[in-house]
């Protein structure tokens, strides 16, 4: 996002003047702010009321002049599962909606006052809106309407998340900024369940944030696993490691040493994170981002050993036993064994399920049964395929097969556009031309690592809890922009659309609007 403003020879606009606090109106804000606290001790309901009143006032200021502050709110209640939690604890329910619409009121009003421009790519937007389209068609078959209702309005919302994303972070910096956002709310949720395990206080859950539950791991283990604030262990697994590229990167291409410092000790939070919750497709999403980061530095592989053989044997040492067992239960699977533990059980319960996903899309190819349509079929199509009776109903265990099922074909074409414009994007913002000096090509390889980690934990794991992954969706969807504003060049590709200033003339003369126009075309 950017002023209306372009350069001579009609290049990515200029950023006008931020806005600014006056003196006069930092000190009355000082004054006002005593004057409550000084009433706090007479009548502590009313002081606090007061204190709240007056603190609405400065940060609705400077949330008007620097709206990407509010959009980095927007991340970390979403990484936080805020709204979630307000719904369960506090019976507060939309605060998720309503944080969605207050970022996309500040975004227009700072639009209106300042006199700004949304540069958004074409082929980003038009993939996302193809998904959404494509998804939402299966409403009007749906075998269960309203459950598919509710989901699609799920969809709609995190799609208007990554779309705020793409309208608000036309530049490398605010994209480091939610990066950033995202990595530190995600290691602190990992930082609460390390000190869970290690003083083994569950019952203090900081508001919500931390949780876990006694669960079977492997054999005759049964273990603690710690879910955090999404309820699902394999759920927080696969959200924890969305943080750990992102950290890795500033690790590596901090501004300074304490950023480093910083990004180290939360990716080292976060991977301790997901161990603590067990879920071996959380554990894949990793390995298979760490393949596909040795896989991208190839060249250096004598670097990469040198590194890899001692994680390896510190992981090896630091690891729990059942940890090591709970994998080893899938081998006993696939190689032959017939061992008849609960764990097994568990596996070979979820193979169930996946063969029931693929019968119910083989039934429905091209538009599925609905979203929430495999849950309602579970327990038929069960009986009629002589699966195990599991007297719940049950998702498909596998995001893509999920998918398949309650999408069908149409469904599926949307999803994997919308995954191969991601990929594209996140290859072209790593070409030379992006300036990645400035470690811009490395936040666009955390992206797409992020990404593939996520992906790849999702083959094993349902679709629940898919918000965090629409905020590196909304990330992916503006490497483009992003990347053409660090050359400072505008295509083709860019839809440009101007917002004109209120209360006085625009920022920028209409000599230099048609030059941006023509320099589009």
């Amino acid at each position: 996002m950017s002023a209306l403003c372009t350069t001579a020879g009609g290049g990515w606009p200029a950023n006008p003047a931020r806005g600014r606090l006056s003196a006069g109106l930092v000190l009355a804000g000082a004054l006002l702010a005593g004057l409550s606290i000084a009433i706090a001790f007479i009548d502590p309901l009313i002081g606090l009321a007061a204190f709240a009143i007056v603190a609405a006032g400065p940060l609705v200021i400077v949330a008007l002049a620097r709206p990407e502050l509010v959009l980095y709110g927007l991340v970390a209640v979403t990484a936080l599962n805020l709204s979630d939690i307000l719904s369960a604890q506090h019976a507060i329910t939309g605060a998720g909606k309503a944080m969605v619409a207050v970022a996309a009121l500040f975004l227009l009003a700072n639009a209106l006052r300042f006199g700004k421009t949304f540069i958004a790519d074409r082929l980003s937007l038009t993939a996302l809106l193809l998904y959404c389209v494509l998804a939402g068609l299966s409403v009007f078959w749906a075998y269960e309407p309203f459950a598919a209702l509710e989901q699609t309005d799920a969809l709609y919302r995190n799609a208007i998340i990554a779309s705020l994303i793409l309208a608000a972070a036309g530049s490398y910096d605010v994209l480091r900024g939610i990066a950033r956002t995202v990595f530190l709310s995600l290691a602190l949720l990992a930082a609460i369940a390390v000190f869970q395990v290690a003083t083994g206080r569950y019952d203090i859950d900081f508001g919500g944030l931390g949780g876990a539950g006694f669960h079977h791991i492997a054999g005759e283990i049964d273990s603690i696993r710690v879910h955090g604030p999404y309820v699902d262990a394999n759920s927080f697994g696969r959200i924890l490691l969305i943080g750990i590229p992102f950290a890795a990167y500033e690790a590596i291409c901090g501004r300074n040493g304490w950023w480093r410092l910083a990004g180290a000790a939360c990716a080292a939070l976060l991977v301790l994170g997901v161990i603590l919750t067990y879920s071996r497709g959380a554990m894949l999403g990793v390995a298979i981002m760490a393949l596909a980061l040795a896989w991208c530095y190839r060249r250096h592989w004598r670097l990469q050993l040198t590194l890899a053989i001692p994680l390896i044997v510190a992981a090896s040492l630091l690891m729990p036993q059942s940890y090591f067992d709970r994998a080893a239960a899938v081998a006993t699977i696939f190689v032959g064994g017939q061992s008849t533990r609960d764990d097994d059980q568990s596996i070979l319960n979820r193979i169930d399920e996946n063969a029931l996903a693929v019968r119910i899309f083989t039934d429905n190819v091209w538009g599925g049964v609905g979203p929430g349509g495999y849950a309602a079929l579970f327990q038929k199509y069960s009986l009629d395929h002589n699966k195990h009776l599991r007297f719940e109903d049950r998702k498909a265990h596998s995001l893509y097969l999920e998918l398949a099922a309650e999408g069908g074909l149409l469904a599926l074409l949307g999803f994997f556009s919308f995954v191969a414009v991601l990929g594209y994007n996140v290859l072209t913002a790593r070409r030379p031309g992006t300036r990645p000096q400035g470690g811009h090509a490395g936040l666009a390889g955390a992206i797409g690592l992020a990404l593939i980690g996520y992906l790849s934990a999702s083959s094993v794991l349902h679709a629940d809890f898919s918000r965090p992954f629409w905020l590196l969706c909304g990330m992916a969807l503006a490497l483009p922009v992003c990347a053409r504003h660090a050359r400072n060049q505008i295509t083709k590709r860019d839809l440009v659309i101007a917002v004109p200033r209120m209360g006085g003339r625009p920022i920028a003369r209409q000599s230099n609007v048609a030059k941006l126009e023509r320099a589009v075309q």
